[in-house]
């Protein structure tokens, strides 16, 4: 029975979960609210324009509209919870986010607000939804706010002695000590992986219990499937 594990990086979130940390939402939050002058001198710092930042006169705040696509593919995501946020709070300091609305991506992965918030991300089962995943929505901007998220993934990964050697180890199978398997021995153990892309997987093997040699590979591991490999050691 092969052993499952989770990998780091799977970090489901609450329906209430909008993205970015709370502190760096307040803190784009607060740039966006200095004074003209300042504005684009910390525009200009970040890579933003005039234009984008709203500093015609005019207060843009187009509502968010775009696509929920699969990374690396651009495929739609159809039917995934795509949430609207607003944060405030203490500069450098706490922060809350609040939930302002809540809508469904079409068959196309196409969504749309009719009000204006300041960040977006979606969830649908069988994708990861983290930091990486929200997008922010500036003042100003006539351009679509997409959401791409990485499919799961699954690694199965065989491990087998037949060298004799004293132990394996890797922090995606063992964080604590090496495992020790006997001569012909093999045990295999399950991970859950972003898709749709390399996987860098790295391993030691002990001749003893002072001596070990790392190595390392990078399987590709497409979505919603399991990429399947063997160490032999």
């Amino acid at each position: 029975m092969p052993a499952i594990l989770w990998h780091s990086d799977f970090n489901p979130r609450p329906v209430e979960y909008t993205g970015f940390s709370r502190k760096t939402h307040f803190i784009m939050k607060r740039v966006l609210s200095l004074p003209p002058l300042l504005l684009l001198v910390a525009g200009a710092l970040l890579g933003f324009s005039a234009c984008d930042l709203g500093l015609d006169g005019a207060v843009h705040r187009k509502p968010p509209a775009g696509r929920v696509i699969e990374s690396s593919t651009g495929a739609p995501i159809p039917g995934a919870r795509v949430i609207l946020s607003d944060c405030d709070g203490e500069f450098l300091g706490n922060s809350n986010c609040a939930l302002l609305d809540s809508t469904q991506s079409d068959a196309g992965g196409n969504y749309a607000f009719a009000r204006w918030g300041f960040m977006v991300n979606a969830q649908k089962e069988g994708y990861f939804t983290d930091d990486n995943t929200s997008a922010l929505v500036l003042d100003g901007s006539e351009e679509n706010t997409d959401i791409v998220l990485p499919p799961y993934a699954w690694l199965e990964v065989t491990v087998k002695n037949e060298s004799g050697a004293y132990a394996i180890s890797s922090t995606e199978i063992n964080s604590v000590s090496p495992i020790q398997l006997t001569a012909g021995e093999d045990t295999t153990f399950i991970h859950l992986v972003r898709g749709n892309q390399d996987y860098h997987y790295v391993y030691s093997i002990w001749t003893d219990a002072n001596t070990a040699n790392t190595m390392s590979i990078k399987p590709y591991c497409p979505g919603h499937d399991t990429t399947k490999i063997t160490i032999t050691y």
